[in-house]
């Protein structure tokens, strides 16, 4: 894999792909090309001006694409530990916090040392053929405990004809989180029907958000552009991301459009809502959490050859 700086973004090349890593940026995905297919580019672009977060900023209030990681939650809340409240920042901590990097041959690693919360965090990516890898390590590095979410927060382009490929879970439907006239009520409760796997239509502009009722049985997710003939496809251990939620705007937030596959360390999108459900992941003091996933771009024949069931 060959890495290059082009200002403050990373280029990466390798086998079919190409991405763009942005260090500064809690080294968000920035791009995501597929040579073979002519540069088919899945990854949302706001056009938004990139500008430098300050802690604690509000996720919405800057340029709002790529593929982030939330950590350690993705709703602003403040969080009872022992040396006393702890504000965890809308969307996490880790898309606002410049990230340091090194690359040990075929594997570019970004790394970071928390000033909220004692923790260390690294992400590494490799590419091969038509295949992004990534592995993440989180260490509690104090002398306390901490609850604290993981969840992949990838916003990649909307399309009114984009299918969504979801994983069976435990309890076989979703639940509605965002209010909108499509899925009904913020607290709806979804059969698992065709409707979960279409996106809204543009007109008029919405939004919807839902996660999917219990652990997932298979870490495989993905979506399908038919226009453009081609898949991403998301794979990963379902032991170590048992959790799944779906977010798309058409036109509904901030006038734009992408969607987001969010697996997810628990359910769903706060501490304290997964607390209450008895979701809620704690780090003890020395333990690691670490786990992976592969972003596979592929022609959508080579998708539906691997389709669920």
């Amino acid at each position: 894999m060959e890495v290059t700086r082009n200002g403050p973004v990373l280029v990466l090349r390798g086998g079919d792909l190409c991405v763009h890593v942005r260090p500064g940026r809690g080294g968000r995905i920035d791009r995501l090309f597929h040579g073979p297919s002519g540069g088919f580019q899945p990854v949302f672009v706001s056009g938004t001006a990139c500008r430098t977060p300050r802690p604690g900023d509000a996720f919405e209030e800057h340029d709002t694409c790529g593929l982030d990681d939330g950590f350690p939650t993705l709703l602003r809340e403040t969080v009872e530990l022992p040396d006393g409240p702890v504000v965890y920042p809308d969307h996490g901590e880790i898309w606002s916090t410049p990230m340091e990097w090194r690359q040990d041959g075929d594997a570019l690693t970004l790394f970071m040392e928390s000033r909220l919360l004692p923790y260390q965090y690294e992400k590494t990516l490799r590419l091969k053929r038509d295949c992004l890898h990534l592995h993440w390590r989180i260490r509690n590095t104090g002398r306390y405990a901490f609850p604290c979410l993981w969840t992949f927060h990838g916003l990649f382009r909307y399309s009114p004809d984009l299918r969504v490929r979801l994983p069976e879970s435990d309890g076989n439907g979703a639940l509605c989180t965002c209010a909108n006239p499509r899925l009904g009520p913020e607290g709806t409760r979804l059969r698992r029907t065709s409707l979960l796997e279409h996106v809204p239509e543009p007109v008029p502009p919405t939004a919807e958000k839902f996660w999917l009722l219990g652990r997932v049985r298979q870490g495989r997710c993905a979506l399908e552009y038919p226009a453009e003939g081609m898949a991403v496809v998301l794979t990963y251990d379902p032991a170590q991301l048992p959790y799944l939620g779906f977010w798309v705007t058409a036109g509904g937030f901030k006038g734009e459009y992408n969607c987001a596959l969010e697996p997810s360390t628990g359910w769903y999108d706060s501490v304290d809502c997964a607390r209450r459900q008895g979701c809620c992941p704690v780090l003890e003091p020395g333990q690691e959490q670490s786990f992976s996933m592969t972003i596979r771009v592929c022609p959508l024949t080579q998708a539906e050859k691997e389709a669920f069931a």
